[in-house]
C-alpha cells in the first residue's frame, strides 16, 4: 500500500491535470459542476485534489463516501457483542467514533493472505470491529474513502465484510472476496485507540450465523434477536415545491429567467438549455441528457473518480430532499470503454427503498470526463412513530434459508410499510 516511484506517480498526476482540463471545460457549458459564475479553475483545483487523492497523488482531501456500512458489530476485550443496522442514528454514530480506525488499518497493512473459513470465525470473536456493506465495494475504492492508498493486485478485490482486530503485536485487517467467498487477512500497524474504543461497548445480542449454528447458506450473516419492529414511511414528493424545483433546475444549468420549456405527451415539462435536455415528470422523475454530439469520448476516468463525479452532482440534486432517507451507491459498472454507469438506491432505518416504477434513486451515466445523462427520482422519506411488528429477523432467515432484508416499497403513495425480502448474496 506504499508508492515506490515518484516519477511515475508525477507523469500520472500530469496525465490527470490534462483529462481535468478537458473535463472542466466540456462540464462547465452544462453547469453540472454547480457554477452559477465562471469559476473554472477553482472546480479544476479541486477535482484535482479529490481525484489525485486516490492516485496516489499529493492531495490532502479524500474522496466522500459513496455508501456506509449497512452493519456494524463491535466485539469488545470479554467477548461481548454489540451490533447495529437498523437504527440509522446510531449507527452512523458508531462509524463515525471507529472508522477513523478502519482508515488506519487499511493505510498500513501489508500484503494479505488467504485464510481458512475457522481463522476468519475465531479472529471475529476477538476485540474488534467488523463493518458489513449491503453490496460489494473494491478495496481501492474503500480506501479512497478513507485517504488510504490500496496496491498491489488485492486492490481490485471487491468486498462486502471487512473487520479490524486485534493481534499480538499489531492490528489485523480482515475480509471476505465478495466474488470467490475466499477469506483473508493482513497485518497492519498497531491500531491506536481500538480497545479503548471496543471496551465502551457491551453486548446486545448481535451474532453470526455460525455462531447460532443456523443451516444458512449465508453462515457468516449477522443476526440480530428481535428486530422485529419496525417503523412506517412516510413520503412526499418535494418538486411539487416550485424553490425545489427551481433549485434543482440551476444545479443542472437551466437558467431560472431563461428557460425555454414544453409539456410532452406523457404530461412531463422538458427544457431545452444549450446543448442538454431536461424532463420533469408528474412523478418526480427528472431525467437530464445531453446531446451525443457534444459528448466528449477521447479522455476517460477510473471506477473511483466515476462514482466521485456520480456521488457529487446526487448529492446537490436528490440528496438534499430525501429527508431521513440516505442516498447509497448501489452499483457501478463499465458499460463501454470510457463509459460508466453508476446507480444509487434510497435507504432508512435499515431497510432499503424500492419504487414500484422500477427506477432507482439515481442513474447517473458518465462519457469521458463528463455526465452525459441523468436520472433522478426525487422523494422525501420520514419514519412515522407507526411500526409494524414482522417475523423475528433470525426466524424470517431460518424460513428463507438465507439471509433477509428489510424493504419498503415505495408504490407512489404517502406511506409506505415494511417487509422482509430474501437478499440475494451481492444485491444492494
Amino acid at each position: 500500500m506504499k508508492t515506490s516511484n515518484r516519477t511515475s506517480e508525477r507523469v500520472k498526476n500530469a496525465v490527470i491535470v490534462l483529462l481535468l482540463i478537458s473535463a472542466v471545460l466540456t462540464g462547465w457549458a452544462s453547469r453540472l459542476f454547480g457554477n452559477s459564475q465562471a469559476r473554472p479553475l477553482a472546480a479544476l483545483v479541486g477535482l484535482y485534489d479529490k481525484l489525485t487523492a486516490s492516485s496516489g497523488g499529493a492531495a490532502a482531501e479524500r474522496f466522500t463516501e459513496a455508501a456506509r456500512p449497512w452493519t456494524v458489530v463491535i466485539t469488545n476485550g470479554a467477548g461481548g457483542r454489540y451490533g447495529v443496522r437498523y437504527d440509522t442514528r446510531e449507527r452512523d454514530a458508531i462509524y463515525g467514533r471507529t472508522s477513523g480506525l478502519l482508515g488506519e488499518a487499511l493505510g498500513s497493512a501489508g500484503e494479505p493472505v488467504k485464510i481458512p473459513r475457522e481463522r476468519w470465525q475465531s479472529a471475529l470473536g476477538g476485540a474488534g470491529i467488523y463493518y458489513e456493506y449491503a453490496l460489494p465495494v473494491r478495496l481501492a475504492i474503500l480506501g479512497g474513502w478513507f485517504g488510504a492508498r490500496v496496491e498491489g493486485i488485492w486492490r481490485e478485490t471487491p468486498v462486502r465484510r471487512i473487520a479490524i482486530v486485534r493481534g499480538k503485536d499489531a492490528g489485523v485487517l480482515l475480509y471476505q472476496d465478495a466474488e470467490t467467498g475466499d477469506f483473508f487477512e493482513a497485518k497492519t500497524a498497531e491500531i491506536s485507540g481500538l480497545e479503548s474504543v471496543v471496551d465502551l461497548y457491551g453486548g446486545n445480542g448481535a451474532l453470526f450465523a455460525f455462531e447460532r449454528g443456523l443451516p444458512l447458506g449465508d453462515g457468516c450473516a449477522v443476526l440480530f434477536d428481535g428486530a422485529n419492529v419496525h417503523p412506517v414511511v412516510e413520503a412526499l414528493s418535494p418538486l411539487e415545491d416550485e424553490d425545489k424545483l427551481v433549485s434543482v433546475l440551476n444545479t443542472l444549468g437551466v437558467s431560472e429567467h431563461l428557460k425555454y420549456s414544453y409539456i410532452d405527451r406523457d404530461g412531463a415539462r422538458v427544457y431545452v438549455e444549450q446543448s442538454a435536455t431536461i424532463s420533469v415528470s408528474p412523478s418526480g422523475i427528472v431525467h437530464y441528457r445531453v446531446d451525443e454530439r457534444t459528448a466528449p469520448a477521447d479522455t476517460r476516468l477510473d471506477e473511483a473518480a466515476a462514482i466521485e463525479l456520480a456521488r457529487d452532482i446526487v448529492a446537490r440534486t436528490a440528496g438534499l430532499y430525501c429527508g431521513e432517507a440516505d442516498v447509497s451507491l448501489s452499483g457501478a459498472r463499465a458499460a463501454s470503454y470510457g463509459v460508466w454507469e453508476v446507480e444509487f438506491v434510497y435507504t432508512i432505518a435499515g431497510g432499503r427503498i424500492d419504487a414500484s416504477l422500477g427506477v432507482p434513486a439515481a442513474r447517473v451515466v458518465i462519457t469521458g470526463a463528463e455526465i452525459t445523462e441523468l436520472e433522478l427520482y426525487f422523494r422525501t422519506y420520514h419514519t412515522a412513530s407507526a411500526t409494524v411488528e414482522l417475523l423475528p429477523e433470525v426466524l424470517s432467515a431460518a424460513a428463507a434459508g438465507g439471509m433477509c432484508r428489510l424493504v419498503y416499497v415505495d408504490s407512489g403513495g404517502v406511506t409506505i410499510e415494511p417487509v422482509w425480502m430474501v437478499w440475494p448474496e451481492g444485491a444492494a
